[in-house]
Parts: C-alpha cells; sequence; structure tokens
C-alpha cells in the first residue's frame, strides 16, 4: 500500500459552553509510506490536535482517518490500544520517561507491555536500539543520570521497539538548544530511513522542518500549503 495514512474531509470540534471553535476544518491529505512529515503552523493552528487524531489519542468530530487501510474512526476502545500498542509510536517534547527505570528497562516495557517477545529477546533488542542511538555505554543509567539529548534518544528507542508502522513526534526537538537539537533529528531520520519507517512531526523550527522530505502547513485549523 502506497499510503499508510489517508484523511479525508476531517474536522475537530469543541464546545465551550455556546462557543463552537474548530481546531481543524475540512481537512485531506495522505502520508505515504516511508515518508518524513513536517506538520507546521503558529501556536493554534491544529498541528498537535491534527497528530493526536492521527495516532488515536483524539476522536474527530467527523471525518474519516484510514492507518494502513483500515478506518480507525469505526474502531472501539480495545481496538484502539491494540493499534497504537502494535502500530504507532509516540516521541513526546518532554521524553516522557519512567523516573526510576534504566535506559533499557524504559525501551524494554514498551515489549513487555505487547507481551509478544520472551524477555531475552526484548533485552536484546533494547540493547539493539540504545546502541544505534548511541548510547550502548548509558543502558543502565536512569534519566535523570542523562542529558536532555540523550533521554530524547532514549525516547526514540522506546518509540522503536514494538516495530511500529507509524511514529508521531510531537515537537521531539522542543526541550533541546539548537545544536542538540540537530543531531538528534538527524539520529531520528536516519534511523527512519534505515528501518523503513514513517515519521510525523510537529515542529515550530523551521531547520528542524528541513530534514523532512515533506512540510504541510496549517494555520486556524485549515490546510493552507502542501
Amino acid at each position: 500500500m502506497e499510503n499508510i495514512v489517508e484523511i479525508r474531509n476531517l474536522y475537530k470540534k469543541y464546545q465551550l459552553g455556546d462557543l463552537e471553535i474548530f481546531a481543524l476544518k475540512n481537512i485531506n491529505m495522505s502520508i505515504k509510506n516511508g515518508e518524513i512529515l513536517a506538520i507546521m503552523g503558529p501556536s493554534g493552528s491544529g498541528k498537535t490536535t491534527l497528530l493526536n487524531l492521527i495516532g488515536c489519542l483524539d476522536t474527530p468530530t467527523s471525518g474519516k482517518i484510514y492507518i494502513n487501510g483500515e478506518d480507525i474512526t469505526e474502531l472501539n476502545k480495545k481496538e484502539l490500544v491494540k493499534l497504537r500498542r502494535f502500530y504507532l509510536a509516540h516521541i513526546f517534547q518532554f521524553y516522557n520517561l519512567i523516573p526510576f527505570m534504566t535506559a533499557i528497562d524504559n525501551v524494554e516495557l514498551p515489549m513487555l507491555i505487547a507481551g509478544k517477545i520472551k524477555k531475552h529477546d526484548r533485552l536484546k533488542r533494547a540493547e539493539y536500539l540504545l546502541k544505534i542511538v548511541g548510547l550502548n555505554k548509558r543502558i543502565y543509567h536512569k534519566p535523570d543520570e542523562l542529558s536532555g539529548g540523550e533521554q530524547q534518544r532514549v525516547a526514540i528507542a522506546r518509540a522503536l521497539a514494538n516495530d511500529p508502522l507509524l511514529i508521531l513526534a510531537d515537537e521531539p526537538t522542543g526541550d533541546l538548544d539548537e545544536d542538540t537539537g540537530i543531531k538528534i533529528i538527524k539520529i531520528l531520520c536516519d534511523i527512519i530511513k534505515k528501518e523503513r519507517k514513517t515519521l510525523v512531526m510537529v515542529t515550530h523550527d523551521s531547520m528542524i522542518a528541513s530534514f523532512a522530505s515533506r512540510i504541510l502547513k496549517l494555520k486556524s485549523g485549515s490546510l493552507i500549503e502542501d
């Protein structure tokens, strides 16, 4: 299948008393397999809302979202959990690592929750993933013993743990200085290409967006440039 994501006539509306606020209005777009897509726009433009809808963390008011050919707007809660667990992965601005767990434990955790990989194989894959992000000498360090850039590299390794089809990153360099952010995005994009994954990232930084194969721009909930 050429497109991993298809979005048709997508709307997201919030009701504040008598006031209707449209976070997204009539979004139509596709994301190709293997693509690195950057979503840009001013604050309040709907970037994170769109990412959360694609990532099954929120539901649309109307419209359709297809992931790998499946209409996710028709799935129940149990089916959405399964989809998120096995086919999607998230990278957040503030890492969201478990503070009392080592780097290798944080990467192993999604595999443990999925319950499909034996312990020996989980550890082997976690070690491999930490190695490809350049942290093979820091695998037994806890988050507070790692720099911000190192924590984000652990988060990237964790996102790849269950071999997802689609990785969604919300301001993945937003908490890092410019030089570290560029290093992290290079690592992430290199891994995405090597592992033949698809990446969708929200960013306000044009330098970070320049690493994408395509840039999509939103303004006031509408797609204004692709």
